[in-house]
Protein backbone atom coordinates (compact mmCIF):
# COMPACT_ATOMS: atom_id res chain seq x y z
CA UNK A 1 0.00 0.00 0.00
CA UNK A 2 1.30 3.47 -0.86
CA UNK A 3 0.59 7.04 0.23
CA UNK A 4 0.83 10.33 -1.62
CA UNK A 5 3.89 12.42 -0.75
CA UNK A 6 2.68 15.87 0.25
CA UNK A 7 5.89 17.65 1.20
CA UNK A 8 5.32 21.40 1.44
CA UNK A 9 7.63 23.52 -0.71
CA UNK A 10 9.01 26.35 1.45
CA UNK A 11 8.37 29.90 0.33
CA UNK A 12 9.30 33.14 2.05
CA UNK A 13 7.61 36.07 0.38
CA UNK A 14 8.01 35.47 -3.34
CA UNK A 15 11.11 33.34 -2.90
CA UNK A 16 11.18 29.55 -3.00
CA UNK A 17 13.62 27.90 -0.57
CA UNK A 18 15.07 24.71 -2.04
CA UNK A 19 18.37 24.15 -0.24
CA UNK A 20 19.88 24.46 3.24
CA UNK A 21 22.31 27.05 1.90
CA UNK A 22 19.45 29.24 0.66
CA UNK A 23 17.74 28.99 4.04
CA UNK A 24 20.89 29.89 5.99
CA UNK A 25 21.62 32.80 3.64
CA UNK A 26 18.09 34.13 4.11
CA UNK A 27 18.36 33.96 7.91
CA UNK A 28 21.78 35.62 7.94
CA UNK A 29 20.71 38.34 5.53
CA UNK A 30 17.22 39.24 6.79
CA UNK A 31 16.26 37.34 9.94
CA UNK A 32 19.39 37.06 12.05
CA UNK A 33 17.32 38.31 15.01
CA UNK A 34 15.57 34.93 15.06
CA UNK A 35 18.77 33.38 16.37
CA UNK A 36 18.07 34.84 19.79
CA UNK A 37 15.15 32.40 20.14
CA UNK A 38 16.09 29.69 22.65
CA UNK A 39 14.85 26.97 20.27
CA UNK A 40 16.48 28.34 17.12
CA UNK A 41 19.00 25.49 16.68
CA UNK A 42 16.26 22.89 17.07
CA UNK A 43 13.96 24.69 14.63
CA UNK A 44 16.76 25.03 12.10
CA UNK A 45 17.53 21.30 12.32
CA UNK A 46 13.87 20.49 11.65
CA UNK A 47 13.83 22.84 8.65
CA UNK A 48 17.04 21.27 7.33
CA UNK A 49 15.55 17.79 7.69
CA UNK A 50 12.50 18.94 5.74
CA UNK A 51 14.70 20.27 2.92
CA UNK A 52 16.65 16.99 2.88
CA UNK A 53 13.40 15.08 2.40
CA UNK A 54 12.35 17.40 -0.43
CA UNK A 55 15.66 16.77 -2.17
CA UNK A 56 15.48 12.99 -1.61
CA UNK A 57 11.91 12.61 -2.85
CA UNK A 58 11.79 15.31 -5.52
CA UNK A 59 11.23 12.71 -8.26
CA UNK A 60 8.60 10.69 -6.40
CA UNK A 61 4.90 11.16 -5.78
CA UNK A 62 4.18 8.23 -3.44
CA UNK A 63 5.76 6.43 -0.51
CA UNK A 64 5.31 2.82 0.56
CA UNK A 65 3.94 1.69 3.91
CA UNK A 66 6.83 1.11 6.30
CA UNK A 67 9.21 3.32 4.31
CA UNK A 68 8.94 6.21 6.75
CA UNK A 69 10.23 4.02 9.59
CA UNK A 70 13.25 3.09 7.48
CA UNK A 71 13.84 6.76 6.60
CA UNK A 72 13.80 7.74 10.28
CA UNK A 73 16.14 4.89 11.19
CA UNK A 74 18.56 5.88 8.42
CA UNK A 75 18.55 9.53 9.48
CA UNK A 76 19.22 8.67 13.11
CA UNK A 77 21.94 6.14 12.22
CA UNK A 78 23.77 8.82 10.26
CA UNK A 79 23.25 11.24 13.18
CA UNK A 80 22.46 14.10 10.81
CA UNK A 81 19.27 14.82 12.77
CA UNK A 82 17.42 13.48 15.77
CA UNK A 83 14.29 12.58 13.80
CA UNK A 84 11.12 10.98 15.10
CA UNK A 85 8.55 9.06 13.10
CA UNK A 86 5.62 11.29 13.99
CA UNK A 87 7.37 14.43 12.74
CA UNK A 88 8.60 12.84 9.49
CA UNK A 89 5.12 11.40 8.85
CA UNK A 90 3.55 14.83 9.36
CA UNK A 91 6.02 16.37 6.92
CA UNK A 92 5.63 13.73 4.21
CA UNK A 93 1.97 12.72 4.39
CA UNK A 94 0.28 15.82 5.80
CA UNK A 95 2.37 18.60 4.30
CA UNK A 96 3.22 20.08 7.69
CA UNK A 97 5.35 23.23 7.67
CA UNK A 98 8.44 23.33 9.90
CA UNK A 99 7.94 25.81 12.75
CA UNK A 100 10.88 27.96 11.63
CA UNK A 101 8.86 29.22 8.65
CA UNK A 102 6.04 30.33 10.94
CA UNK A 103 8.60 32.28 13.00
CA UNK A 104 9.90 33.88 9.82
CA UNK A 105 6.36 34.85 8.76
CA UNK A 106 5.77 36.56 12.13
CA UNK A 107 9.19 38.19 12.30
CA UNK A 108 10.34 41.69 11.43
CA UNK A 109 13.00 41.43 8.72
CA UNK A 110 16.23 43.39 9.00
CA UNK A 111 15.21 45.55 6.02
CA UNK A 112 11.78 46.29 7.52
CA UNK A 113 13.33 47.02 10.92
CA UNK A 114 15.85 49.51 9.62
CA UNK A 115 13.25 51.40 7.61
CA UNK A 116 11.02 51.62 10.68
CA UNK A 117 13.87 52.56 13.03
CA UNK A 118 15.03 55.33 10.70
CA UNK A 119 11.47 56.69 10.82
CA UNK A 120 11.42 56.41 14.64
CA UNK A 121 14.72 58.26 15.02
CA UNK A 122 13.29 61.07 12.90
CA UNK A 123 10.08 61.22 14.95
CA UNK A 124 12.17 61.14 18.12
CA UNK A 125 14.06 64.18 16.80
CA UNK A 126 17.37 62.32 16.65
CA UNK A 127 17.26 60.76 20.13
CA UNK A 128 18.94 57.34 20.13
CA UNK A 129 20.17 56.77 23.69
CA UNK A 130 19.51 57.44 27.36
CA UNK A 131 22.46 59.83 27.36
CA UNK A 132 20.93 61.85 24.52
CA UNK A 133 17.58 62.01 26.31
CA UNK A 134 19.20 63.24 29.53
CA UNK A 135 21.22 65.83 27.62
CA UNK A 136 18.07 67.11 25.92
CA UNK A 137 16.16 67.22 29.21
CA UNK A 138 18.91 69.31 30.83
CA UNK A 139 18.13 72.13 28.40
CA UNK A 140 14.70 72.25 30.00
CA UNK A 141 14.45 74.82 32.78
CA UNK A 142 12.31 72.54 34.99
CA UNK A 143 14.76 69.63 34.78
CA UNK A 144 15.88 69.96 38.42
CA UNK A 145 12.33 69.39 39.62
CA UNK A 146 11.84 66.58 37.13
CA UNK A 147 15.00 64.78 38.27
CA UNK A 148 13.97 64.94 41.92
CA UNK A 149 10.61 63.25 41.29
CA UNK A 150 10.30 59.88 43.06
CA UNK A 151 9.43 58.28 39.71
CA UNK A 152 12.52 59.62 37.92
CA UNK A 153 14.74 56.55 38.44
CA UNK A 154 12.06 54.20 37.14
CA UNK A 155 11.48 56.49 34.18
CA UNK A 156 15.19 56.41 33.32
CA UNK A 157 15.07 52.61 33.46
CA UNK A 158 12.19 52.65 30.98
CA UNK A 159 14.20 54.84 28.63
CA UNK A 160 17.11 52.39 28.85
CA UNK A 161 14.78 49.48 28.07
CA UNK A 162 13.24 51.40 25.18
CA UNK A 163 16.54 51.93 23.40
CA UNK A 164 17.65 48.36 24.10
CA UNK A 165 14.47 47.14 22.39
CA UNK A 166 15.14 49.31 19.35
CA UNK A 167 18.80 48.25 19.18
CA UNK A 168 17.88 44.55 19.38
CA UNK A 169 15.22 44.87 16.70
CA UNK A 170 17.77 46.52 14.41
CA UNK A 171 18.60 42.93 13.36
CA UNK A 172 14.94 41.99 12.93
CA UNK A 173 13.29 39.16 14.86
CA UNK A 174 10.23 38.45 16.98
CA UNK A 175 8.80 40.84 19.56
CA UNK A 176 8.28 37.94 21.97
CA UNK A 177 11.97 36.97 21.91
CA UNK A 178 13.10 40.53 22.66
CA UNK A 179 10.48 40.76 25.42
CA UNK A 180 11.77 37.56 27.05
CA UNK A 181 15.36 38.79 26.90
CA UNK A 182 14.50 42.04 28.66
CA UNK A 183 11.76 40.78 30.97
CA UNK A 184 9.06 43.09 29.62
CA UNK A 185 5.71 42.43 27.99
CA UNK A 186 5.74 41.73 24.25
CA UNK A 187 2.90 44.21 23.67
CA UNK A 188 5.19 46.92 25.08
CA UNK A 189 7.91 45.89 22.63
CA UNK A 190 5.43 46.03 19.76
CA UNK A 191 4.00 49.41 20.70
CA UNK A 192 7.47 50.94 21.16
CA UNK A 193 8.68 49.60 17.83
CA UNK A 194 5.56 50.73 15.97
CA UNK A 195 5.82 54.19 17.53
CA UNK A 196 2.43 53.86 19.21
CA UNK A 197 3.92 54.57 22.62
CA UNK A 198 7.14 55.96 24.13
CA UNK A 199 8.52 56.17 27.66
CA UNK A 200 7.52 59.40 29.40
CA UNK A 201 11.00 60.96 29.30
CA UNK A 202 11.49 60.16 25.62
CA UNK A 203 8.12 61.71 24.82
CA UNK A 204 9.05 64.82 26.79
CA UNK A 205 12.60 65.10 25.41
CA UNK A 206 11.54 64.75 21.77
CA UNK A 207 9.43 67.89 22.14
CA UNK A 208 12.30 69.94 23.57
CA UNK A 209 14.66 71.80 21.20
CA UNK A 210 18.26 70.63 21.49
CA UNK A 211 19.26 74.18 22.44
CA UNK A 212 18.14 76.05 25.55
CA UNK A 213 14.60 77.18 24.73
CA UNK A 214 14.37 80.26 26.96
CA UNK A 215 10.73 80.77 27.90
CA UNK A 216 9.46 77.21 27.51
CA UNK A 217 5.90 76.29 28.39
CA UNK A 218 5.39 74.27 31.55
CA UNK A 219 2.49 72.36 29.97
CA UNK A 220 4.78 69.83 28.27
CA UNK A 221 6.15 68.91 31.68
CA UNK A 222 2.96 68.79 33.65
CA UNK A 223 1.06 66.60 31.19
CA UNK A 224 3.40 63.72 32.12
CA UNK A 225 3.07 63.97 35.89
Amino acid sequence: MSFEIRLWQPRVGNRTISTKEELHNLIDREFVGLKRNSRFSELMRDAELHLSLIEKFSQRTTIQRGEISRIVESINNHKTHNANRHFVTALMKEGEKPRLYWNISQSISKTQARIKLTELVSKNTGLQSLRAVEARLRTYYSYDGLSRAITHKNRLTKVEEYFRVLNLLNEGGLFVDVAKMLGIHRSTVGRWFKGEKRPVLVQLARNIPDKFPGQFSRSAYYQWQ
